[in-house]
């Protein structure tokens, strides 16, 4: 992962200073994602191997190694990042998406945190906003859970979604 790098920039006033980014942020490169991608498929296409035969137990430990692997954490992080919703605020204070590096090494330690200590995770209330109806000026409310809980979401989804894809299929 690149190191987010800042270089003071004058401003025309003495005194001022600002910090500019040297670089555009990058989570990770296409290189890293692809390697993520193949571990979280290998492990994805094991844990439909093991539903398809019927072989729960198999699965779930599948399942366990999956959301604890660091490269499901990532592809989450990036997941949840890349998505359009990503740009609503969260409940994560402040209410702004994260744009460095560090925050975002952050946010996995946070990750990582909740998975290996399921009982001492509390989900974060869902932060409450307003939007105008088309057409009218109505307002309706919209929930908009915290970033973390998204990238949670997001690391269980991929656990979950071959047993998901396979019962779909079969019933």
């Amino acid at each position: 992962m690149a190191k987010l790098k800042l270089r003071k920039k004058q401003s025309r006033r003495k005194g001022r200073e600002k910090h500019v980014p040297r670089e555009p942020f990058e989570l990770m490169d296409a290189q890293g994602r692809q390697v993520c991608m193949e571990k979280v498929c290998e492990l994805q296409y094991g844990i439909s191997l093991a539903v398809k035969e019927g072989e729960m137990p198999r699965a779930e430990r599948l399942a366990t190694i999956l959301y604890r692997s660091k490269a499901a954490a990532l592809l989450a992080v990036h997941r949840v990042v890349t998505s359009p919703g990503s740009r609503s605020p969260g409940w994560s204070q402040p209410r702004t998406r994260p744009t460095t590096n560090r925050e975002y090494e952050i946010l996995l330690q946070d990750v990582g945190t909740a998975i290996r200590n399921p009982k001492d995770y509390k989900p974060n209330p869902l932060y409450r906003t307003y939007l105008e109806k088309p057409g009218s000026n109505k307002l309706r409310p919209i929930f908009v859970p915290s970033y973390l809980d998204r990238y949670l979401q997001a690391v269980f989804l991929m656990a979950f979604e071959p047993y998901a894809e396979h019962v779909a299929a079969y019933d």
